[in-house]
């Protein structure tokens, strides 16, 4: 009957309304979380950019950094080997052994 048909139209464009409402509120949602997103995006950009010279400075200058650490490493290595070569650091360590420290 018409009037039967009219309820199952009328249940399913009320059915239909909900869905359009739950869907437009979805998209209201994604598209607050999409300016968040941007947000932050643009922060972490702003940071990076702030950062950049120092990280391109230490990257220009590792060799540079890494040769001087490896020479001042063997300078220090060196220093040491001469004062344990000196009599007094001999007689040091002998007195050492000695007095049984």
């Amino acid at each position: 009957s018409l009037k039967s048909d009219e309820a199952g139209l009328q249940e399913s464009l009320s059915n239909l309304k909900e869905t359009v409402a739950r869907k437009e509120k979805e998209l209201y949602d994604k598209h607050k979380d999409l300016e968040k997103t941007e947000e932050e995006k643009k922060a972490v950009q702003a940071y990076l950019k702030e950062i950049k010279p120092g990280c391109d400075f230490i990257a220009d200058h590792f060799e540079k950094r890494q040769k001087a650490h490896a020479k001042e490493i063997a300078s220090l290595n060196t220093a040491a080997k001469k004062i344990q070569a000196t009599p007094v650091y001999k007689e040091a360590v002998l007195a050492e052994h000695v007095e049984g420290r």
